[in-house]
């Protein structure tokens, strides 16, 4: 099984017209052909004032592979640190709009990054807390796991 990254994909992703015209809330609206898939990138502008680039990417008959999916993100959105895989709230299907039914979506949101776990400071205090718990831990001999 493969992990990670992979050697890159030599497919070129070309700028196509778009099929759609650019909706109110987008900052842009950009439309790519990469192989068999085709892409859509939007900068969505919510009204909390908060952005979103948003890529698109479906195929006409299956889903976007793994390396796809990597590929396009890395290219549309190179040194990103969060893409989200968004998987849609299935028990609000009137929350979302889906116009191709093998379309996965990427979410990053813009200036900001979401994952904690990419915080090292948060990572190295955390660190520091579970190394003085276990200092404080008396061991104990007598117990099959020692404390």
């Amino acid at each position: 099984m493969k992990r990670g990254w992979s050697e890159p994909d030599q497919r070129e992703l070309l700028r196509v017209p778009c099929p759609l015209p650019k909706l109110p809330g987008m900052a842009f609206l950009e439309c790519y052909q990469f192989g068999p898939c085709r892409v859509m990138f939007s900068r969505d502008l919510f009204p909390s004032g908060v952005e979103w680039d948003h890529i698109s990417v479906s195929c006409r008959d299956r889903y976007p592979t793994w390396e796809e999916m990597k590929v396009v993100a890395a290219r549309l959105l190179p040194g990103r640190e969060v893409i989200q895989w968004v998987q849609l709230d299935k028990a609000a299907p009137d929350s979302w709009l889906n116009l191709h039914p093998n379309c996965f979506h990427l979410m990053s949101r813009v200036g900001e990054r979401v994952c904690p776990l990419l915080d090292k400071e948060e990572d190295e205090e955390a660190e520091a807390e579970a190394e003085e718990e276990a200092e404080a831990t008396p061991w104990n001999p007598d117990s099959p796991l020692g404390v």
